[in-house]
């Protein structure tokens, strides 16, 4: 984030909201410490743990807010400019493309090869022409030779094979 305080006195802190407890918080993060405002624009940014499924909610919403560090007759202005959030996580990234002239329904995920065969449950809409991404964060890929097969709602098939 990228962000003017106006109080140089006072740390400000940013919490996000943990579906799991039904409350702000910031355990979880890497960095509690809270950010000293120098007065200029400052960039703050915290590293979620392992915890961060608690913080992201089904729909993949994420509810942050940003305070400074005690209640008292200050007041403090924030100018935010930029406020980004950059997924880095394991698993697998499918992107797909829909050269067909209705909107294509993927359902299911299987990853194959001669030892495991993998079932994901998945729900990705792609209108006509368009291309689609899915991210299985608890998914990876075998070692070669394997194969990927997506199933839409209607039932038709697409294989991917990197061999």
């Amino acid at each position: 984030m990228r962000c003017l305080a106006t109080n140089t006195f006072e740390k400000g802190y940013l919490k996000a909201y943990n579906w799991a407890s039904n409350t702000y918080s910031d355990s979880g993060f890497n960095n509690t410490i809270g950010h000293t405002p120098s007065g200029n624009w400052d960039y703050y940014a915290i590293n979620f743990t392992d915890e961060w499924r608690n913080y992201v909610r089904d729909d993949s919403a994420m509810i942050i807010k940003l305070h400074d560090e005690k209640n008292d007759t200050v007041r403090t202005n924030i100018e935010v400019d930029f406020l980004g959030v950059r997924v880095v996580t394991s698993g697998v990234v499918f992107t797909f493309k829909n050269n067909g002239p209705l909107t294509t329904h993927v359902v299911s995920l299987w990853i194959i090869n001669s030892i495991i065969y993998d079932h994901y449950d998945v729900n990705v809409f792609i209108n006509s022409g368009e291309n689609g991404t899915c991210l299985l964060g608890d998914a990876q890929l075998p070692s070669k030779p394997y194969f990927v097969k997506a199933v839409t709602e209607r039932g038709n098939n697409a294989v991917y094979s990197p061999n």
